[in-house]
């Protein structure tokens, strides 16, 4: 029986920069899709292309870049490459969005009351009272205290937390069918943490908002998401349903990340870490982008992997896991 038609559905998506005479491919061949109601997990360090991957998904690649290949269809809608106005229609009303800079996306000299008050206007029908009452709802909602004071100070009166917590409110203010996140809780303590995730899950179940999720945070991404995608120089890395990858990953920059987080079990205990770092998108190494760090590289690595993917759900580029002639059900694709 087939599922409900996803809200949003990425198909071998590339994304370039001009560098030079030529230019710099910094998103690869990225594919996923998000359902009503549920949730997919971008991780990856800092220069994996997950930020990229998702501002070119919702129309806002930073120039001078831009979508050279692949198509991304919002319900049903090609917008690949839909104009500048329909989309900042679509991510006022369709579309939330959280920045991972929270003063980038408020108005300094602008209250914050009104700035929720004008999102909620510029696409429903409701009287300004009506407006500021559910503006002040959802600032308690998002664990401010005193919403109704605090719906008259300007944002730099607010600790970056507090206004992370406004830019949240003006993404759910009108009920988006997909909501993209990019590390809404970084710099927020536990609690207000926890309330933030509890609100996105009401959000998922209440109104079938689909959410993607960029994150660091492996903790988040178990509280969250239903799929995660791993990405490292732009590609997909692993994909898989988030209770497999978090108990058995496959690709070895899995391994190495999730392996680099604390937990209880090795408390006292030496954290494992990935050798290097990102390399610049001009200076990717042959074949697997991740070989240069990789503690299993082999020659064939110098060759890009096929994509493997297994009956359980989950695919893997990784050369490791080349030969799946032995695994019931996988298949093996050549990028």
């Amino acid at each position: 029986m087939n599922g409900p038609a996803p809200v949003l559905d990425v198909v071998d998506l590339v994304a370039e920069f001009p560098m030079g005479h030529g230019h710099v491919t910094v998103v690869d061949g990225v594919s996923f899709s998000v359902a009503p109601g549920a949730s997919v997990g971008l991780v990856g360090e800092s220069g994996s292309g997950k930020s990229i991957t998702a501002m070119s998904v919702v129309g806002m690649i930073p120039a001078p870049g831009r979508i050279t290949g692949g198509s991304v269809r919002f319900r049903g809608q090609d917008i690949t490459h839909a104009s500048g106005k329909s989309m900042r229609a679509l991510r006022g009303k369709e579309i939330g969005l959280v920045l991972q800079d929270p003063m980038t996306a408020l108005n300094p000299v602008q209250r914050i009351g009104p700035q929720i008050v004008e999102a909620i206007r510029e696409h429903q029908d409701v009287s300004r009272s009506g407006a500021a009452a559910r503006a002040v709802e959802l600032l308690g909602q998002l664990g401010i205290p005193s919403p109704e004071r605090r719906f008259h100070e300007y944002p730099h009166r607010l600790s970056g937390g507090m206004r992370q917590r406004v830019v949240l409110a003006i993404a759910l203010a009108n009920d988006p069918s997909l909501l993209v996140l990019d590390e809404p809780t970084t710099a927020l303590d536990v609690t207000v943490q926890a309330q933030i995730l509890d609100l996105i899950k009401e959000l998922r179940t209440r109104v079938g908002t689909a959410i993607v999720l960029i994150t660091h945070d492996v903790g988040v991404v178990a509280e969250v998401c239903d799929d995660v995608i791993v990405m490292y120089g732009g590609r997909v890395m692993e994909h898989a349903p988030a209770s497999l990858l978090l108990a058995d990953p496959l690709h070895p920059y899995t391994i190495g990340l999730l392996g680099s987080v604390p937990s209880a079990g090795t408390k006292g205990e030496k954290l494992a870490t990935i050798p290097g770092a990102v390399p610049s998108p001009a200076d990717m190494p042959r074949g697997c982008p991740f070989s240069n760090r990789c503690k299993n590289v082999m020659t064939k690595c110098e060759e890009r992997p096929p994509v493997v993917q297994f009956p359980d759900g989950r695919s893997v580029a990784c050369w490791l896991h080349g030969d799946a002639a032995g695994v019931p059900g996988a298949a093996v694709r050549h990028v």
